[in-house]
């Protein structure tokens, strides 16, 4: 059970409806655009109909395998065994006393699956992941995304029956399995690099060389493109750095900006001292990256699809949405994406798109 809400008539409707089929518990997704509003007109009518919701805003919405970038979403998750806010920027000791308290209350036989949202823009998000799996391990299936804006109305991005938190990672225990996929499409040229100053989400140097001017000369080199301040992120979205694992899987960071120093900006940060690849993509190459998570017409799916392959898309992104499912995709356009099937180390991705099956 699901809703688009753009009006008080709406939510009075689908309110009425979660009441009258006994469902207490609601997956939200907010749209940056009505944030405020949801608020100050839709936060209290939902208290007083005692729905407990969790959740984020996001700079988009996806409802009904199409894109919307007005109201929010109201998506019944009655499985949930336990939910749990906690703010990013605890000590990694506290951190990982918290998370292995919230498992052995919630008696983890119980628990299938680990739905979480982070604040995108929040500090350690890193160790908060790892933290996560390393309570809950190979056991559970993860599935999540970050939230916020890609405006300059940042802040508040996780959602609760309280209202809004900055810097915060939301937890929520589901006793289903979520069936998982993800696909993106990116290819990556053979030439390795490596990342040889780091401060935060700053790649200051690659090859010991400034990282822009690097980045800046593969890019003319192998492509025959320039690249500079002022096109930056035109461009760069064509191009996302790929982290090399053992396994042979790139994990893409999404660069955004350049520093005073010709550093490079990147939404989820790289260590000093990891290879990595320059990609490239093309929409077409990332519409049919989709044939691997198409959902059956009779299926429900929740669906986090990165901003940026939206901007990348443009008026092509309704297609990716319709080549995975013609019509029953519910989600967000988001900024990072979680998913893992227990058989890996926890990561935030970027530039991919993520299905649950439910």
């Amino acid at each position: 059970m699901h809703f688009l809400i753009k009006n008080k008539a709406q939510l009075l409707k689908a309110l009425k409806q979660f009441n009258n089929n006994g469902t207490t518990k609601a997956l939200v997704l907010v749209s940056d655009l009505i944030k405020d509003d949801f608020r100050a007109e839709y936060l209290g009518m939902i208290n007083d109909h005692q729905l407990e919701i969790y959740g984020g805003t996001f700079p988009s919405l996806i409802y009904n395998s199409k894109a919307s970038d007005n109201g929010f979403i109201l998506v019944a998750m009655p499985d949930i065994v336990n939910a749990s806010l906690l703010p990013l920027d605890l000590e990694p000791k506290d951190l990982n006393k918290t998370i292995n308290r919230l498992k052995t209350n919630s008696h983890n036989n119980d628990v299938k699956s680990i739905f979480t949202l982070v604040s995108a823009f929040g500090t350690d998000k890193t160790i908060f992941l790892k933290s996560l799996y390393n309570t809950f391990g190979n056991t559970v299936n993860y599935f999540g995304a970050g939230c916020g804006s890609i405006s300059k109305n940042k802040g508040q991005e996780i959602v609760s029956n309280k209202g809004f938190a900055s810097n915060s990672g939301l937890i929520l225990q589901l006793k289903s399995k979520l069936e998982i996929n993800y696909a993106h499409g990116w290819k990556s040229s053979d030439n390795i690099y490596k990342v040889t100053e780091c401060v935060g989400n700053e790649i200051i140097s690659i090859n010991w060389e400034p990282a822009f001017k690097v980045y800046q000369q593969i890019i003319a080199s192998e492509y025959n493109l320039n690249i500079n301040k002022t096109n930056f992120f035109e461009v760069a979205k064509q191009f996302p750095l790929g982290m090399l694992r053992l396994d042979s899987e790139l994990i893409i960071r999404d660069p955004y900006g350049i520093t005073k120093r010709e550093g490079i900006l990147v939404v989820d940060k790289i260590e000093e001292g990891e290879f990595i690849k320059i990609m490239f993509g093309t929409s077409e190459g990332l519409l049919n990256s989709t044939k691997a998570i198409r959902i059956n017409k009779n299926q429900n799916a929740i669906c986090f699809n990165c901003i940026s392959r939206k901007l990348f898309h443009q008026e092509n992104i309704s297609l990716e949405l319709n080549k995975i499912a013609p019509n029953n995709l519910i989600g967000a356009f988001s900024i990072g994406e979680i998913v893992n099937q227990g058989d890996s180390y926890l990561e935030m991705f970027n530039k991919i798109v993520t299905t649950a099956k439910c």
